[in-house]
């Protein structure tokens, strides 16, 4: 077998490109988890900082909505597909200054996610500045030092899939193979919500809160959204703030496949 690879059968090219494809996610997965240095010491968080932390700026959005429905401020059909704001007063326990929020009349849940953006945006900026959350200049750096073995890697693949093709071989298998590499590659390139040590500092009030994010009583609910999330209001009053929350899945994505090309396993020389 020749040392070229782009002369190589499909077989031994395809090993040798998922090969290489799991050395640079794998390795890059493993950087993206490492994004800042580890915890000195945890801070003191409120209930909407552990919850961007545990899940991201919809947990923020659940959180906020648990507390207007408790305060009632806020009403949601059983289903959870309306939602409207009455009275924004008890958001300012939660976050500490009266807030005026645009909430648009009889809303769905992803409506109301957008308008509670300034929120979230004051949660992010403040855990940046403790570290738990990735700035824009470590993820800059991160994606500088990644990225480009993606883009090596598809190219690779491209340049053999224009060989194979003028080859007339059957090039189908290696095209699917590298949309699921840029697919992967626009993943690793997702700003994540924790740094190392916005992951200690998590995992350590949900050790030390592990009983309430499980099995709260009733001045815990929004301990417990913050930490599991609002499948833990599934069997209160507040169902509806999990069913308002769930519908926020629900929509088509429409997900396209590998076909065409003439199926085969790509690149053949």
């Amino acid at each position: 077998m020749t040392w070229n690879p782009f002369d190589w059968t499909a077989g031994p090219f395809l090993s040798f490109y998922l090969a290489i494809a799991a050395i640079v996610f794998v390795w890059g997965f493993s950087l993206r988890s490492m994004i800042g240095p580890a915890a000195q010491a945890n801070r003191e968080l409120s209930v909407l900082e552990l919850a961007y932390l545990a899940g991201g700026a919809r947990r923020i959005g659940d959180a906020v909505l648990l507390s207007l429905t408790s305060g009632n401020g806020a009403s949601i059909t059983p289903r959870g597909d309306t939602i409207t704001v009455t009275d924004q007063t008890p958001l300012a326990s939660l976050v500490g200054r009266s807030t005026h929020l645009p909430f648009q009349p009889s809303m769905t849940r992803q409506q109301f996610q957008t308008a509670v953006t300034p929120i979230v945006e004051r949660v992010q900026g403040r855990l940046q500045q403790f570290g738990y959350c990735p700035t824009a200049d470590q993820m800059t750096s991160f994606r500088m030092a990644v990225l480009p073995f993606v883009v090596l890697l598809v190219v690779f693949g491209m340049t053999k899939v224009m060989i194979g093709a003028e080859r007339h071989h059957p090039v189908g298998f290696l095209v699917c193979l590298l949309f699921l590499t840029a697919f992967a590659g626009f993943v690793l390139a997702k700003h994540p919500t924790r740094t190392r040590s916005g992951k200690d500092a998590l995992r350590s009030y949900q050790a030390s809160h592990a009983r309430a994010a499980r099995a709260p009583l009733d001045h815990e609910l929004l301990l417990a959204v913050a930490l599991s999330g609002a499948i833990v209001l599934s069997d209160t009053a507040y169902a509806p703030v999990y069913a308002a929350s769930r519908t926020m899945n629900s929509g088509g994505d429409g997900g396209g496949g590998c076909g065409g090309g003439g199926g085969g396993c790509g690149g053949c020389s």
